[in-house]
């Protein structure tokens, strides 16, 4: 098991671990030297030592999945999984289709279909996001606008590979 610290040292309290076979471990950002990275942990970030951690490829056209972005201030979420995409909000679960995904220089875009609500379009950007509400850092940020009937304002989120 991989110890997560409360700060980038071996002194520090364990928060959490990290089972040897873990993927999708999301590194927000390093120490000073390098030695140290900063990763999720449920509610919050601590640290892991990251000569122990190995560079995942993200590849294709595609977004990474499974990718859970949230929205405060309306709250709101979108899962990105391997079985299909799904939006929620307060008494609102709502199934999208994906009708195209591509690759940005920083990240991805996706356009995704609601039904009756229209096309969707996602933008979801590679840098540390805050939801404003929490002390957990993420590691994308999302901007979604929401097209048809009814549009809401485009909404701002974060979006992490931590799901656990």
């Amino acid at each position: 098991m991989l110890n997560v610290r409360a700060g980038p040292s071996a002194g520090t309290d364990i928060l959490d671990r990290l089972a040897p076979d873990q993927e999708g471990v999301e590194v927000i950002g390093l120490s000073d030297d390098g030695k140290w990275g900063m990763v999720a942990v449920p509610g919050s970030n601590g640290w892991v030592a990251m000569r122990y951690l190995a560079a995942e490829r993200m590849s294709g056209d595609t977004l990474p999945r499974p990718l859970q972005c949230y929205g405060t201030e309306p709250f709101w979420a979108i899962t990105f999984g391997v079985d299909g995409v799904a939006y929620s909000a307060p008494a609102e679960e709502l199934p999208l289709s994906v009708r195209s995904e591509s690759v940005l220089a920083d990240g991805w875009q996706a356009m995704l279909n609601a039904g009756v609500r229209g096309d969707w379009d996602v933008e979801i950007r590679r840098g540390q996001c805050s939801d404003g509400m929490s002390d957990r850092l993420f590691g994308f940020s999302m901007k979604l606008r929401q097209g048809g009937a009814g549009a809401m304002q485009p909404l701002s989120g974060c979006c992490t590979l931590d799901i656990r």
